[in-house]
């Protein structure tokens, strides 16, 4: 209970729950919420920070007071990640006589990345928590940050995959078949559409051999494509196909 008592000029008293306290000048007639009424409130702002980059990505929480920058929101596991299947990638298309090596190497690696899923994960989860606890904020307009979440299995070799958390996928492997026509590679994860990108390398120890390896458009399906092998031209008589074995394939883009 607030009660006031006074002449409007001085030796005012205010009684707050039976508590008489003087307040000179204080104008009785005044509403008691222009008395009691608080401090202006301050919604935090969340920016992106300045100088992020490729592999830096920090917000700016700003309050009444003062600005904080988040740590940076792209694990730096994540750039192992990648890594770890650029080297694989690399490896495969060195040399055929050592594929198989490279992609057992790069699986035992794999073993690893699976792993350090689960604690990447578990750190962008108190990182977002972090985040909501200084404000309650709409970041739809925030950039994805792309990050593996499985891997193929040891036993898919020669073939593999990288799915990522996008709907991203990235798969390949080595063409075995001596047939002399065009080879048909199945991929081990159907693709959205036949809009990805394709690679086909012939690094063999009979390039001498062979012109050059084609990926005709007519033979794009979201689960296949073909792949032929060219010899080079010789005495007149033109380009002939010749076996694609130890060709090594790769296929990126979204898969279904």
């Amino acid at each position: 209970m607030i009660d006031i008592q006074g002449d409007n000029t001085k030796n005012n008293t205010i009684k707050v729950n039976g508590k008489m306290t003087t307040a000179n000048n204080i104008n009785i007639e005044t509403p008691l919420v222009e008395l009691l009424k608080g401090a202006d409130g301050f919604s935090p702002t969340i920016t992106e920070n300045a100088e992020n980059t490729a592999s830096v990505y920090k917000l700016d929480i700003t309050n009444k007071t003062d600005t904080t920058t988040t740590p940076n929101l792209i694990p730096d596991a994540l750039n192992e990640v990648f890594q770890a299947a650029q080297e694989f990638a690399e490896a495969a298309a060195a040399s055929a006589n050592s594929a198989n090596d490279a992609a057992e190497r790069a699986v035992k690696e794999a073993d690893g990345i699976n792993a350090g899923i689960e604690q990447i994960n578990q750190e962008i989860d108190l990182v977002l928590e972090a985040m909501q606890n200084k404000a309650d904020t709409d970041f739809s307009n925030t950039t994805m940050v792309r990050y593996p979440v499985a891997v193929s299995p040891k036993s898919l070799l020669p073939n593999w995959y990288i799915k990522y958390n996008d709907g991203w996928i990235e798969q390949g492997g080595l063409i075995t078949s001596t047939a002399v026509s065009i080879q048909t590679v199945n991929f081990p994860i159907p693709m959205a559409n036949t809009d990805y990108y394709r690679q086909a390398q012939y690094p063999g120890a009979n390039s001498s051999t062979v012109n050059s390896v084609k990926i005709p458009t007519s033979n794009l399906a979201t689960t296949s494509m073909g792949v032929i092998a060219v010899a080079k031209s010789g005495g007149g008589t033109g380009e002939a196909i010749v076996t694609a074995q130890n060709t090594v394939w790769q296929v990126k883009g979204y898969r279904e």
